[in-house]
């Protein structure tokens, strides 16, 4: 009798020690999830905001406080931003004739999102600029 009852005491322990392995594994292995959410949000912001600038015409301005003025008013407060815009010309290979640099900058954390656009802009039925738009936001 006491031979069955050690068996069982011992398998019981057994199942316990299985347990508490398994829901520490569960626990920590849940802790290491990233969740993508805010990034998700962060990209899609920035997309939408260059898409903006381009539409609304702009980046063909290349009017930096203009441009600087739409994207304070667009993102909201807690949203850091960094935008790098430059015009090339076409003349025997692509010519870079200007950068505009813009930014409201603060500490930089885990979520990080950079986002590009390529555009041209027209004067006169014919191409005046071929852009590229970089556009670097993240969470305050």
């Amino acid at each position: 009798m006491a031979k069955g009852f050690v068996l069982s005491l011992d398998a019981a322990f057994a199942v316990i020690i299985l347990i508490v392995f398994l829901m520490a594994f569960s626990f920590l292995s849940s802790q290491a999830y990233n969740d993508s959410y805010p990034t998700l949000v962060l990209k899609k912001q920035s997309g939408d905001l260059l898409t903006i600038l381009e539409k609304s015409g702009e980046l063909a301005l290349a009017n930096g406080t203009q441009i600087n003025n739409t994207v304070n008013a667009t993102l909201p407060t807690s949203i850091a931003w960094n935008m790098t815009i430059e015009y090339y010309n076409y003349s025997s290979g692509f010519v870079l004739d200007n950068t505009i640099s813009i930014a409201r900058p603060d500490s930089v954390t885990e979520d990080i999102v950079a986002n590009e656009m390529k555009f041209v802009t027209f004067q006169n039925n014919s191409i005046r600029y071929y852009g590229i738009a970089r556009l670097t936001i993240w969470a305050k």
